[in-house]
């Protein structure tokens, strides 16, 4: 008791010191008495916010003044008064050394920025960009209202629109004092309480010992399910028509776990790798939309080589598909694709992934009557008719799709690189225990700010699988040098990890940025548990399940409409730094270093991830034209023409005249 006694006291005279730093400030400014209530309204939003002694002033940074409603003048003279000596220390000094400079002191950076202040009745405004107002505004607003202060304490006030705003500034002063004394006495309930815990909750990282409030988690850009990224066709059939789960009988249930084995296990006889769970969870859901189809929609063509369908559609079996192996039995795609694109409006891309999932299916359904052998230089699956053919449609398919437009609105999705940056740093300052009203949050949704935080890496900008297939000890590491003890995070991945692992192999370490450790080392201590995972995955679902790719993609658009009003997926954040850095003066070394660690190659990242247009890309060339132009001398005057030759008549007379 005497300890808790001794901590609360020692509490109140660090408050009471910081009061009387912030009261010296304003009386070094010139701020009379009327303006004390202002200035112990700034000393208890600094001791809300972590800044608990005079010495803590001197992490006090530019953007933690803004955010905090302190005006310029104020947080200029309290960092120069934080880092000169104390009163009895100056004194004590040699009558030779310098007076102290008025310049303020370099503003250190903060591990966890402090949120924006909200101020009742101020319109929130948006930039050309979409984003907040200048913080700055509110600090140039607080330092109106504090230099009236000193005017009116100067004589200056007497008229009638003086005494108008004079009350004025008592209402929003009173105001101000009672939510003060509500924001303090919460700060005092939660330090006695955090006092109260074990010496190991006690021992905290640099990430918590700095925490914040967060700021508005809501900008106004609305519900991200709103904006439609690709515009429908006029006259094209939405209604849903792949069988439902109702719809599926034992038989076809069986036929679908079968499927999914072949695709995903190896076996005697495969002729082609395992694919990913993801893949062949895709196969399955075309398969089923390739039934839907033949069952609800398919008018058989005369002549048309097909197998009778049963008479109830439990009956269905992935059997009902293909009347046989033979090419001709490929005819029902054909009708199933040119239903797709003229009823439905799908694209040559949607084209494709419907034939990518009929060939892995036709290869199923027949793999025991092949006979070919990709050792010997066979194609796999390639003596199979119908296989044949599918590949011939699909090659046709993907031919289109190279040329043709894209139908998704690019400009509701994209962010240039830079933005991107700032959409990290603002998940990086919802990183923090408190809201923006000073109210303790709950343990799930500070896991669930660290863990969008850490999902959104601008370090490392790859495919959506690395993030939700992330486990430590598995792909991610944590590793500690011999001679210096520096500690490393990286991500490793073998050939079966990632995507293009048959053509690459083991890939190079993707390193995580050191700036980022002490949010994932807090994450994985402290408030994974919160969110009572059932898996070993490092992110997890709310109700605890394990990532998949659709709540990746929700996860990852969801928090960036919110903050920035595009609706940016993972896969585009490939593109957003190819398109970026080859906009750059980067060499063709390192665009070809940057293709191999991102795990493609350098062509791929010219035609796919580039994302410049055609005049972007020729800017270069149309500069060096016009500099050639404006460098070169003038052009040397032409030769003069050659005499003409003397032939004929003329010739003879001339040689008469010279006899």
């Amino acid at each position: 008791m005497a300890m808790v006694e001794t901590k609360d006291k020692a509490v109140e005279e660090a408050k009471g010191g910081l009061e009387e730093l912030v009261r010296r400030a304003g009386r070094e400014l010139g701020l009379g008495a009327r303006a004390d209530d202002e200035l112990r309204a700034v000393a208890t939003r600094l001791h809300d916010n972590w800044f608990h002694a005079p010495a803590d002033l001197a992490h006090l940074t530019h953007d933690d003044a803004a955010r905090l409603r302190i005006p310029l003048r104020l947080y200029q003279e309290l960092v120069r008064m934080a880092d000169a000596p104390p009163p009895a220390a100056a004194a004590a000094a040699a009558p030779a050394a310098p007076a102290a400079s008025t310049t303020p002191a370099a503003p250190l950076t903060s591990a966890v920025p402090v949120a924006p202040a909200r101020v009742k009745g101020r319109p929130r405004g948006r930039s050309g960009d979409g984003g907040r107002r200048a913080e700055g505004e509110k600090a140039t607003g607080e330092s109106a209202e504090v230099e009236a202060s000193a005017s009116a304490e100067a004589g200056t006030a007497g008229t009638k629109s003086s005494k108008t705003g004079s009350r004025r500034g008592e209402a929003t002063r009173t105001k101000g004092e009672k939510a003060t004394a509500m924001a303090s006495v919460e700060g005092e309930e939660a330090t006695t309480e955090a006092e109260g815990e074990e010496e190991e909750e006690e021992a905290t990282t640099e990430v918590r010992a700095r925490a914040r409030q967060a700021g508005s988690m809501r900008l106004g850009w609305g519900r991200s399910g709103a904006v439609r990224l690709v515009a429908r066709k006029k006259n094209t059939d939405r209604t849903p028509y792949g069988l439902r789960a109702a719809e599926i009988g034992p038989g076809l249930a069986a036929q679908l776990t079968a499927f999914r084995r072949f695709l995903t296990t190896k076996f005697y006889g495969q002729q082609e790798s395992p694919v990913g769970q993801e893949t062949a969870a895709m196969y399955q859901k075309h398969a089923l939309l390739f039934l839907g189809w033949l069952w609800r929609h398919r008018e058989a063509a005369p002549g048309a080589a097909s197998p009778a369908l049963p008479t109830k559609v439990q009956k269905l079996t992935l059997d009902s598909l293909f009347a046989n192996s033979s090419r001709e039995s490929a005819s029902v795609v054909y009708e199933y694709v040119h239903w797709l694109v003229t009823v439905r409006g799908h694209t040559p891309s949607g084209e494709l992934k419907a034939l990518h999932s009929l060939v892995a299916l036709a290869k199923f359904l027949f793999h025991k009557q092949s006979k070919s052998d990709p050792a010997e230089g066979d194609k796999a699956y390639s003596d199979i008719g119908v296989v044949r053919e599918l590949r011939r449609l699909a090659s046709d398919a993907a031919a289109r799709a190279k040329i043709a437009p894209k139908v998704s609105n690019e400009r509701a999705k994209w962010l240039d690189w830079p933005e991107y940056l700032r959409c990290v740093e603002l998940l990086q300052s919802e990183c923090a225990e408190k809201d923006k009203l000073h109210h303790r949050r709950s343990p799930s949704a500070v896991a669930q700010s660290f863990q969008l935080y850490l999902i959104i890496l601008s370090c490392v900008p790859d495919r959506q699988r690395t993030l939700r297939e992330l486990e430590v000890g598995k792909t991610l590491f944590k590793t500690e040098e011999r001679e210096s003890g520096a500690v490393r995070w990286e991500i490793r991945h073998g050939p079966g990890d990632y995507k293009t692992g048959k053509i690459y192999g083991e890939r190079p370490p993707l390193l995580i940025a050191p700036h980022i450790y002490p949010y994932l080392e807090e994450y994985l201590t402290r408030w994974r548990p919160h969110l009572n995972p059932d898996h070993n995955f490092v992110f997890s679902k709310k109700n605890g399940g394990r990532p998949d790719a659709k709540w990746v993609y929700a996860v990852f658009s969801t928090a960036a409409y919110r903050l920035t009003g595009k609706r940016t997926n993972p896969h585009l954040i490939r593109d957003m730094i190819v398109t970026y850095l080859r906009d750059t003066d980067a060499s063709e070394r390192e665009l070809e270093a940057l293709a191999i660690y991102m795990g493609h190659s350098l062509k791929m990242q010219k035609t796919t991830y580039d994302r410049r247009t055609k005049q972007q890309k020729v800017a270069p060339a149309v500069h060096l034209i016009h500099s050639i132009k404006s460098t070169s001398a003038p052009f040397p005057p032409p030769p003069p023409p050659p005499p003409l030759p003397t032939t004929g008549r003329r010739a003879a007379a001339g040689q008469s005249g010279k006899a």
